[in-house]
């Protein structure tokens, strides 16, 4: 596996559009072993979360980074946490999502969505 930190689209939780939520993984961080992205950020509402689990304490894939227990599989892809001390990392807002529901607020963050994907 390798070490370099990579992006990944996924549905924004807030505004619900597929794609618009950019997830960044990272092996190195201990979110990753929870299946957990380290970083979340909406290029349509904004919305913004970073994971609140800190730096490595136990290096080693398969194992919690708190205790050094053995990870199960459902901890692994995210749906459970650590069977011996509980943790699991969560993403934490750092930025509120826009409120999109008038026409010219949607209208307004489709177009800096489009922008900054270099569409005019």
């Amino acid at each position: 596996m390798s070490d370099t930190p990579w992006e990944v689209l996924a549905t924004c939780p807030s505004c619900l559009v597929e794609g618009a939520a950019i997830e960044m993984m990272d092996p190195l961080h201990p979110s990753s072993r929870f299946a957990t992205p380290v970083e979340r950020q909406c290029r349509l509402c904004g919305r913004h979360d970073r994971c609140d689990q800190g730096s490595v304490r136990h290096p080693g894939l398969g194992v919690c980074p708190d205790c050094a227990a053995p990870l199960s599989a459902a901890a692994q892809q995210g749906e459970s946490g650590c069977e011996s001390c509980g943790l699991r990392p969560q993403l934490v807002p750092v930025v509120a999502p826009a409120n999109l529901s008038t026409p010219a607020a949607a209208t307004e963050a489709l177009r800096r969505f489009a922008a900054s994907e270099g569409v005019d």
